[in-house]
């Protein structure tokens, strides 16, 4: 009977440790999944900038194909989420998560941080697969300078 009342108090404990961990997740994915997207769409910018005589779909290439710039992205993502003195980010993910759970924090950060960065390398790449099969893939976006037509 000790064991069965030791065994359900252990299943309870987990349950519960696994629900804060799934709240604080909604609370982090979204965060990281957006400052994922944005430094990778920034630093394919910043190639294709560095060398204007090149096309931009070559700076995205290089991008998403290299590992060091997926890491450094993921890095940075969750820099943006843990250290305070990185900015709005991190504050707003420390105000949403309750104190008690902040030492996990890190862990799952790195974890969200991964998880967005895959995710935003995946969907770029995706979004260039389209782009080359379909030529009027893009045609519906207004250009951004107006002498480009």
């Amino acid at each position: 009977m000790a064991r069965m009342a030791a065994a359900r108090g252990w299943r309870a404990r987990f349950i519960a440790l696994t629900s804060r961990r799934v709240a604080i997740e909604s609370i982090v994915m979204p965060i990281a999944n957006h400052l994922a997207t944005r430094m990778l769409y920034t630093e394919v910018a910043e190639r294709a900038r560095a060398n204007p005589k090149k096309p931009g779909h070559q700076a995205m290439e290089h991008v998403l194909s290299s590992s060091h710039e997926r890491s450094s992205i993921e890095a940075r993502v969750k820099n943006k989420l843990v250290n305070i003195h990185s900015g709005q980010w991190a504050e707003e993910v420390y105000r949403k998560v309750p104190s008690k759970f902040r030492k996990i924090l890190p862990a799952l950060a790195t974890q969200a941080a991964h998880s967005a960065t895959m995710d935003a390398f995946h969907r770029l790449k995706k979004q260039m697969i389209l782009a080359e099969k379909n030529p009027n893939f893009m045609k519906h976006l207004p250009a951004t300078d107006p002498k480009a037509r």
